[in-house]
């Protein structure tokens, strides 16, 4: 792979995204050999050297700490500590140690173990900051899944609020962490059953919005639809309410200089040249909360390599010169478009599908 030779560039500061785009069973393609079951799509953002790499402090690399495993449970109202998993839920901690003794679909316990989703529960840790990770101009702690109503608190102080079970949280960690102590991480729950019932209650000040509740033969819980919560936890016609809360996805501090890349979106279509015009949106992240009104921008190149998953000889690529340049939250993306010659399929039917439009990293 070339990078542009008019920028100079750190091969420590470079980060790379592999993802695989896997065609149905009945879709044929001539994007790629007939024999090959998917495309990889790897994506390099090669960032100049920062002053810290350049100083020698900390290198140029992404610190990734992951903050998953074994946290404490505790429910300060009943007095009750345990031990609890991220990723994970109050139900299932609760289940592993003992306080709900039970099987939790047995007769029915759906409705005899309703207490914990009543309730409001802290998850906490405390955990070392990887070295060099101070030394880095951004530092955010990443929450990947948040069930659902918390606050969260790093070391005393108050980083947000969550109230939607299926976005990723960034808060902006920095000037906060110790480097030479441990480090005390806090995400206060407010039961979700009390949460919608409150919400409830100031949405009827204006009008009220139906479904209220579930039918009395589902033995679930009210007001739902006013959280951004899997709806299926207060109950449904094919299953219980278990309204959990907890850290659904796993939690990490992030320490990087300039940009790291957290998504890649993947579409083609025919094009009128008779090849396949290929585009791949790179989702990048310089940081988190509030920027300046006139964020810096960042020079790198973004290097796209679209090659059949079997280890086959590489279909396309390309190498862009891009500009950074966040949004207020610290986030942008880039798209880069690709032209790839058609493979011919003797026999074949050509061009009867496209392949998926999203899908997750693998590397």
């Amino acid at each position: 792979m070339h990078w542009a030779a008019a920028l100079p560039l750190d091969p420590a500061q470079s980060v790379t995204a592999a993802v695989k785009v896997r065609m149905g069973a009945r879709c044929i393609m001539d994007l790629v050999p007939l024999a090959a079951a998917a495309v990889i799509v790897v994506v390099v953002l090669a960032l100049p050297p920062s002053a810290a790499s350049a100083s020698g402090t900390s290198g140029g690399r992404l610190h990734q700490h992951a903050l998953d495993g074994i946290w404490t449970l505790t429910n300060k109202a009943r007095g009750l500590q345990a031990a609890g998993r991220v990723p994970g839920g109050v139900y299932s901690d609760l289940r592993a140690a003992g306080h709900l003794p039970e099987d939790l679909f047995y007769r029915f316990n759906d409705v005899a173990y309703r207490w914990p989703a009543r309730e409001n529960w802290t998850y906490e840790r405390s955990f070392q900051v990887p070295r060099g990770a101070v030394a880095k101009a951004k530092q955010v702690l990443v929450l990947h899944g948040v069930d659902t109503v918390a606050d969260v608190y790093l070391n005393g102080h108050l980083l947000g609020h969550t109230d939607n079970m299926f976005v990723r949280y960034r808060f902006d960690v920095k000037d906060l962490l110790k480097e030479d102590a441990a480090n005390l991480l806090e995400v206060h729950f407010t039961s979700p059953v009390l949460a919608a019932a409150a919400r409830a209650a100031r949405q009827a000040e204006q009008y009220v919005v139906p479904p209220t509740c579930p039918p009395a033969n589902y033995h679930g819980e009210c007001s739902v639809n006013l959280l951004r919560k899997m709806q299926a936890s207060f109950a449904w016609d094919w299953g219980p309410a278990f309204p959990s809360a907890g850290l659904w996805k796993g939690v990490a501090l992030e320490a990087y200089d300039e940009a790291v890349l957290r998504d890649v979106g993947f579409d083609a279509s025919p094009g009128a040249s008779g090849a396949w015009e290929a585009r791949v949106r790179v989702h990048w992240e310089a940081g988190a909360g509030a920027r300046p009104a006139a964020p810096a921008a960042t020079s790198a190149v973004l290097s796209v390599v679209l090659a059949p998953a079997d280890g086959g000889a590489p279909i396309a690529s390309k190498d862009v010169p891009v500009t950074l340049v966040p949004d207020a939250h610290g986030l942008g993306h880039t798209d880069v478009g690709l032209s790839v010659p058609r493979v011919s399929h003797a026999g074949v039917r050509r061009n009867t599908c496209t392949p998926p439009k999203y899908f997750n990293l693998v590397k």
